[in-house]
């Protein structure tokens, strides 16, 4: 008597999920940078109003971390992320020259916005 043959099942295809590398930059490599802004919030509460957008950038102009910021009023900060601007490019993509339309800050003020973005509480 013969052995029944053995059928054989195709094996599903590895799914392989790429992640962006990720490339540390030095912190002597960054800027922190904010941009004035009118018109109207991305998060629609404000309304014809101003404010500022943040960005920490290389130097190269590739924006890291964008935040826009406005005062609301009562006189509170309000600050959301801005992740539409991830990986754009300052002079390459928006097509600016230079960083002149910039105000450039310290990094503690750019990490008082995430803060607030974040919804933790400044001293």
């Amino acid at each position: 008597m013969s052995r029944p043959k053995k059928q054989t099942v195709p094996k599903p295809e590895a799914k392989i999920i790429a992640k962006a590398p990720v490339t540390p930059v030095a912190i002597d490599e960054l800027l922190f940078a904010r941009e004035y802004w009118t018109g109207d919030s991305r998060d629609g509460t404000l309304v014809n109003g101003d404010g500022y957008h943040y960005y920490r950038m290389t130097k190269g102009g590739k924006i890291l971390e964008a935040y826009e910021c406005y005062e609301l009023e009562d006189g509170r900060e309000c600050a959301n992320p801005l992740p539409e601007m991830l990986n754009v490019n300052w002079l390459e993509d928006l097509g600016f020259e230079d960083f002149e339309a910039l105000d450039l800050i310290k990094e503690i003020e750019f990490s008082r916005i995430k803060d607030i973005a974040s919804g933790v509480e400044s001293p």
